[in-house]
């Protein structure tokens, strides 16, 4: 029976395949049809969800922005703009080239434009856009009525809530409340003439706000109560402070805050001394440093990295919170607390982000203890709790709570059952899970697992699973709405939302065998609003209203916006790429395969175009990590590839594309990659249409090595392509990346190549596993693509691979582009590269006659 529902399986997507060509007369794709084709991206929608905006892009041209109603009966389009925002459902505003802002009017389609504008916002409740000119502030109502104007403003700075502002001349500092619509009328709080503002600081709630003004050398930090109409100044040069006698505070900075209950200021400041410079006409590379000379060089001096001060206006009192030892930071939720610590740790470090200590200083005693030794600085394995009861951090793969009057710390993965810990990272295939926000006052903490959300409660440590996706392989996401980030930065740290679960929102799932992706509104439960063997993504939802927008697509359906009403049909708001219809396309389906290990797998694998049941096909091989979730991925057709790969182009030149899933072995990345490889190709063979002995392998990056390695293992592909491909694990370990100036030894150890050891406790399993020393046993034809400048994977990667066959008298062509990087980004490179590609293709899988730069080697 197994045997027989996999034959009905196969007949049933060939036949569907071969019917969806016949359906209406179309034609073949052609190099100059791909100039046709578009993306769209999501931007917003209005408060009530009647409107929405999104951008169209064209390779190589100019984006638009178009504004469109909920009933797709009116559009708006604007071509270059960008940084759109609704007030409410009735007027839509955005930037236009060359300082012009353009308001339309949703009701009746006018809009007028602004010129020579240098900033602008429009105010929460959406009565007031505020903008400046050489002229300086207005503030208008949306349909153009000037409300108030001032001369020589040149910035101002809106409140959270965008219910006050505050702007400055040269001369004075103004706030005023837009509260009250029937007075505005800006208060004067401060003025020194010839002065200039440089930051402003708003608390949360729009009671106070602080700007620093410089005067000649001297600048001075002022808070501002609104309520008590008061102004507070302090003055660094006669504070207590070991950064220099001549210090600057930094007032346009995002550092610069205030706690949400005002009584706190925290500002960055830098000396203006030059502090001695070493002369030595030599570089020194220190063996016991934290650091190596070429990260000191691109990370620079922590003496010249601002700190951090705090200061109490009620008290006069203020302290440095960062310095040259420990200048880096984030505050408790409550801000009632600073954790500081050395990001580069403090002994020579092996892994991305080093092992460092955190202290804890408590800013009403202004008393300093040990947090953590030995934390992982990854800004999100540590992270403080909105309310401010707790720091979450992990450590040795489990999540832990540090309750932070009590002091206590609680491992809240023990907590969890042991299945919680199921997806797979990159760091050497250990398992983590993911921390997604808090419940409100910090009662409970939300995660993932694998598959499911959980709730953690704080207080007595229980733990509840909050949806039930493991039992039927389905993998359940919290999405934020719209205006809420996944998390917001915290100096040099970050916290997570705060999630109601009594509110309605909306999570995205996917059915890890089927690939079918869904959306569920959370309702104390998750409840299904809509399921389809599509990708689901690019979500648009607020609290505020019921009506979602979401973009769906196929690998045979281009994006398509549509808009989702509670209890109603769906409403399709825009199609893109209609021309889609005039072609013969492909269409892709879920395969599944069983390596050596017995480990099952899956694959995407993808049909030609007017796929012929009777005909035989070539086969290309597609390979990095895990690819089979992109099987509804719709791949516009084109010549301009960051690697030159591009399924659609192939599918529609008569090419199957198979996208295996890889499982890895720790200490064998290379021998257990190769496994899959050959074991997935091998599962695709028997498929009707597949030509078993025209079949090519292309990788990338670490799918160059992967594609590189695996030619040394197998003689199963007609060809091989591998690009900007690590040969040579001894030498690439030992190696300085350019573009982060960190040597690589990291990504071994503890990241995507996961050995998991080091060099010289595993040289054989790094030497087994390089392609390098086994280049003798390679006898299929190599194309090695590379970037001379590439700062990821160094070209002499290449190049050694090259000499080893150029020597063994191997087949073989390598193509180096000048003044790229690890991915092409010149536009004639990439077209270059693509269509070489395909050449490559053609000659060795379809028999072509070889191209005139091929003709030497072939």
């Amino acid at each position: 029976m197994e045997k027989y529902d996999k034959i009905v399986t196969i007949f049933f997507v060939v036949l569907t395949c071969s019917l969806y060509g016949q359906a209406q007369q179309k034609r073949e794709l052609s190099q100059k049809d791909y100039g046709l084709w578009s993306t769209v991206e999501m931007q917003n929608a209005s408060e009530k969800g009647e409107w929405i905006s999104y951008n169209v892009l064209y390779k190589g041209l100019s984006d638009t922005l178009f504004v469109k109603n909920k009933a797709a009966t009116r559009t708006y389009g604007y071509p270059k703009a960008y940084n759109g925002k609704f007030i409410h459902d009735r007027w839509f505003v955005c930037q236009l080239p060359e300082a012009v802002v353009l308001v339309l009017d949703l009701k009746n389609g006018a809009s007028r434009l602004i010129d020579n504008v240098l900033q602008y916002a429009v105010s929460v409740n959406g009565e007031y856009i505020i903008y400046t000119t050489n002229n300086g502030i207005t503030l208008s109502n949306a349909d153009s009525t000037i409300k108030w104007k001032q001369p020589g403003v040149k910035s101002f700075s809106l409140s959270p809530a965008g219910t006050e502002l505050v702007h400055s001349t040269p001369d004075h500092v103004f706030y005023t409340s837009l509260k009250d619509t029937a007075v505005l009328k800006p208060r004067r709080i401060s003025g020194s003439s010839g002065c200039m503002v440089t930051g402003f600081a708003w608390q949360a709630n729009g009671d106070s706000f602080a700007f620093v003004t410089k005067c000649g050398n001297a600048t001075e930090l002022s808070l501002y109560k609104v309520a008590q109409d008061s102004l507070i100044n302090f003055n660094i040069a006669a504070s207590e402070h070991p950064v220099g006698t001549q210090t600057d505070i930094i007032g346009d900075s995002s550092k610069f805050r205030i706690s949400d209950d005002g009584t706190t200021v925290f500002f960055p400041i830098k000396s203006r001394e030059n502090l001695p410079v070493s002369e030595d006409n030599v570089q020194i590379w220190n063996g016991g440093t934290a650091l190596t000379y070429s990260e000191e060089v691109l990370y620079g001096r922590t003496e010249d990295i601002p700190k951090i001060m705090v200061w109490q206006p009620a008290t006069g009192e203020s302290m440095q919170l960062t310095n040259n030892e420990y200048p880096s930071m984030f505050l408790s939720g409550d801000q009632k607390c600073a954790i500081s610590y050395y990001a580069w740790g403090k002994v020579p470090n092996f892994a991305y982000y080093p092992k460092t200590d955190y202290y804890i200083t408590d800013l009403k005693s202004l008393q300093t203890k040990l947090l953590l030794q030995g934390q992982s600085a990854d800004p999100f394995e540590i992270t403080a709790s909105p309310a401010g009861k707790y720091i979450a951090y992990l450590k040795d793969d489990s999540w832990w709570i540090y309750t932070i009057d009590s002091g206590r710390h609680v491992n809240i993965s023990e907590i969890i059952s042991a299945s919680i810990k199921s997806r797979p990272v990159l760091s050497v295939g250990k398992f983590v899970v993911d921390l997604v926000g808090w419940s409100s006052g910090d009662q409970k903490l939300i995660i993932n697992d694998g598959f499911d959300m959980w709730q953690v409660n704080l207080d007595n440590f229980l733990a509840e699973r909050i949806t039930k996706g493991r039992k039927n392989k389905r993998i359940f996401r919290f999405v934020n709405p719209s205006d809420k980030p996944e998390y917001t930065t915290n100096f040099d740290g970050m916290i997570f939302p705060q999630i109601d679960l009594k509110q309605e929102y909306i999570l995205r799932s996917l059915d890890v065998e089927t690939k079918k992706y869904g959306y569920y509104i959370w309702k104390g439960k998750p409840l299904p609003m809509v399921l389809k063997d599509k990708n689901l993504a690019q979500l648009i939802y607020s609290t505020k209203n019921a009506i979602r927008y979401f973009v769906e697509q196929d690998f045979d359906a281009p994006p398509t916006i549509v808009a989702a009403v509670p209890n109603g049909k769906e409403q399709v708001i825009y199609r893109s790429n209609r021309q889609h219809d005039k072609f013969h396309w492909g269409c892709s389906k879920v395969v599944s395969y069983v390596n050596s290990k017995n480990i099952h797998l899956q694959a995407g694998l993808y049909y030609p175009a007017n796929f012929d049941p009777d005909k035989k096909y070539p086969l290309v091989v597609y390979i990095y990590e895990e690819l089979s979730n992109g099987i509804h991925d719709y791949v516009n057709p084109t010549l301009q590839n960051y690697i030159g790969f591009n399924i659609t182009n192939l599918t529609s030149r008569g090419y199957f594309v198979l996208c295996p899933d890889i499982s890895y072995q720790l200490g064998d990345v290379g021998k257990s990659a190769a496994d899959c490889i050959i074991s997935a190709t091998n599962s695709v063979m028997g498929i009707q249409g597949i030509n078993p002995v025209k079949i090519a392998l292309f990788g990338h990056s670490f799918g160059g090595y992967e594609a590189a390695f695996t030619a040394t293992q197998t003689n199963i592909f007609t060809t091989i392509i591998a690009g900007a491909a690590i040969t040579d694990m001894a030498s690439a370990y030992l190696d300085i990346s350019d573009n982060g100036a960190q040597p690589n030894i990291w990504r071994f150890e503890t990241q995507q190549w996961r050995m998991g050891k080091s060099l010289y406790q595993d040289q054989q399993g790094y030497q087994r596993n390089s392609t390098i020393y086994q280049a003798e046993e390679i006898n299929t034809p190599l194309l090695l693509f590379s970037g001379e400048k590439d700062g990821q994977v160094d070209v002499k990667q290449s190049i050694e691979l090259y000499l080893a066959l150029r020597r063994l008298a191997k087949p073989e062509i390598m193509l180096i582009y000048p003044d790229e990087g690890h991915v092409l980004m010149d536009r004639k490179n990439q077209e270059d590269f693509t269509i070489r590609l395909e050449q490559w293709l053609d000659y060795f899988l379809k028999n072509d006659p070889v191209p005139g730069w091929m003709k030497n080697q072939f």
